[in-house]
């Protein structure tokens, strides 16, 4: 009988486990990063929002011990053909250029991604553009989308034009920065670059076409996101529907160089 107690108290014990807390509040802070770690913060929420799954800050290891890496991708991810998430019967439309870049005569197809993201006109490292380096062939090869015997040529397709497909799935480089490089489009004539207005536009759309992400009723969706997410989403919520586009621009704005999406005078608890 004692047993049986003894083990009554161990279950009971096992109940009373404390509540976990959300991870969103032990992600180390934004207002402690650079403007540019800021910028990678937004891009990995944008292709969050469009159904990736990714990889931040990707690191290309060199193979003999040195002091630094070969170089460092800040995003890749995948998003597969039939990605989608439906709220009350409607679906959300992800991005565009994004969704075209998926398809495969008239099929959705994986799509692979390789992103670069900065603060000024869109740029590629230079890492990700001289083939001599191989860089690029390790990246492919940890994505995992194409088979030993293609390698070479998806590597020789990216370094010449940004992008690689076959009927089965498609690997993009994509440059999101303030502008669009004219220049870089002629050196790569199938990369995909996407400016912060478009990024900004996006965002601020969704959440205006799908307020249900944003429920009120005492613990708000956006409380449970990472840094950016939680941080657009709390100055979402506190305009009560009446935000717009072009203040969304300018809190992302606000975010980059001050890591909340409030302006400085008017920054809100959570």
């Amino acid at each position: 009988m004692r047993w049986a107690d003894s083990t009554l108290n161990q279950s009971a014990e096992r109940e009373r486990v404390e509540p976990v807390p959300s991870l969103a509040n032990q992600m180390p802070t934004s207002r402690n990063e650079t403007a540019g770690a800021r910028a990678e913060r937004v891009a990995e929420w944008y292709f969050r929002l469009n159904g990736f799954l990714g990889i931040p800050s990707f690191i290309i290891h060199p193979d003999a011990v040195k002091a630094h890496p070969r170089t460092e991708a800040d995003f890749i991810g995948v998003r597969f053909g039939c990605s989608r998430e439906v709220i009350d019967g409607r679906v959300m439309e992800d991005h565009k250029p994004l969704v075209n870049c998926s398809i495969s005569i008239d099929e959705p197809i994986p799509l692979f991604l390789i992103a670069e993201v900065t603060l000024n006109a869109c740029k590629v490292n230079g890492p990700y553009t001289d083939p001599r380096k191989r860089n690029l062939d390790r990246v492919i090869e940890r994505l995992g989308a194409v088979d030993a015997g293609e390698r070479h040529d998806a590597a020789r397709q990216l370094y010449a034009h940004g992008r690689w497909a076959n009927e089965y799935a498609a690997i993009q480089m994509v440059a999101i920065g303030r502008s669009k490089n004219d220049e870089l489009g002629k050196q790569l004539d199938g990369l995909l670059q996407i400016t912060w207005d478009d990024v900004s536009e996006f965002v601020f759309e969704r959440f205006k076409t799908f307020p249900a992400k944003l429920p009120t009723h005492g613990n708000p969706v956006h409380r449970q996101w990472p840094d950016f997410g939680r941080n657009f989403g709390k100055w979402y919520a506190h305009g009560r529907g009446r935000r717009t586009s072009i203040q969304a621009r300018q809190a992302i704005q606000y975010y980059f160089d001050f890591g909340d999406c409030a302006a400085p005078s008017t920054s809100t608890v959570d």
